[in-house]
């Protein structure tokens, strides 16, 4: 008898994990975007929380609500990265140019997670770069926090090493819709080993969901 209890309350937890497991990964599949979504990086739709601020390139604070305020490709990097950061930025701002000559408005947004080392003349300069649309965001250490914590992104300084790269961060682009937060999240763009996503197969890909959401 108490081996069939425990297998009754290991299967009782199985179950409950497994529930969990749907409804926050496999609810997604059953929204209106369901045909858009192609990997397992998506969240479940939501607003982003908790609730943050910035500063913009030209020193104008900014709250989340505006910064979320239009359908955006937002991406958490740092101007001195040696190697990905430049390339999603571009690839992002292309896509964003893309998507406008379908009929989508769609801001590419750069938040720089190394405040210490990134200064405004130095964001507004990696972005005009990277595409004349796209909003530089900064802040103080703890706001850069607050906006890397609403969207579940790593970074962390490194080690100084000789030429090595200064911070460590997750490298995905959030597709993010007015009142809907994140309904997509994005690799990088193309690495040297092959894989990522380029502009064009990422503009086709946020274009099904704001067809969806009905923002062209």
């Amino acid at each position: 008898m108490a081996r069939l209890a425990q297998a009754a309350a290991i299967l009782a937890l199985v179950a409950m994990v497994g529930g969990f497991w749907w409804f926050s990964t496999g609810q997604a599949l059953d929204d209106r975007f369901a045909q858009c979504r192609q990997d397992r990086l998506s969240r479940t739709l939501a607003q982003v929380e908790p609730p943050f601020s910035l500063i913009s390139q030209d020193g104008r604070e900014m709250a989340s609500e505006e910064i979320l305020s239009r359908p955006s490709l937002l991406y958490f990097g740092y101007t001195t990265c040696p190697e990905y950061c430049p390339l999603d930025a571009a690839r992002n701002a292309r896509a964003a140019e893309l998507l406008d000559e379908r009929g989508y408005r769609v801001r590419p947004v750069f938040v720089s997670i190394d405040p210490a080392d990134d200064g405004l003349d130095r964001i507004a300069r990696f972005t005009r770069e990277a595409g004349p649309t796209m909003l530089g965001l900064t802040g103080s250490q703890e706001q850069v926090n607050a906006a890397a914590q609403a969207f579940n992104v790593f970074h962390a300084l490194r080690r100084p090493t000789a030429g090595g790269p200064r911070m460590a961060h997750s490298g995905f682009t959030y597709l993010t819709l007015p009142d809907l937060g994140v309904v997509e999240i994005f690799p990088g763009a193309p690495r040297p080993d092959g894989d990522g996503l380029d502009a064009a197969r990422l503009a086709e890909r946020a274009a099904c969901f704001l067809r969806a959401a009905d923002l062209g």
